[in-house]
């Protein structure tokens, strides 16, 4: 694959991803929020969960865990877990 064509693929990836509404309020996902910060090694797409700018500022000032706990839901999971969607919707084009 040329590099334009993985950008392109990449940028749908992505558009894909926002089109989900945000994990935590159901309002309009604007953020992709790397549950593990890239420098961390999180650069991959299952990696990332839709938010809001509300959501995504309240992960970053509360911290992960304590909105982990706040909305009972483990980000990571609910990232891979969308992740297969978009790959499985992908693929059945």
């Amino acid at each position: 694959m040329d590099l334009g064509a993985m950008k392109d693929e990449i940028a749908e990836i992505k558009a894909i991803l926002r089109s989900y509404p945000c994990h935590l309020c159901a309002g309009w996902s604007e953020h992709l929020h790397h549950v593990k910060t890239r420098g961390a090694g999180g650069k991959d797409f299952e990696n990332l969960l839709p938010v809001c700018v509300l959501c995504h500022d309240k992960i970053h000032v509360t911290g992960k865990k304590t909105c982990e706990a706040l909305f009972r839901m483990n980000f990571a999971s609910e990232a891979k877990r969308l992740w297969r969607r978009v790959a499985e919707s992908k693929s059945a084009r």
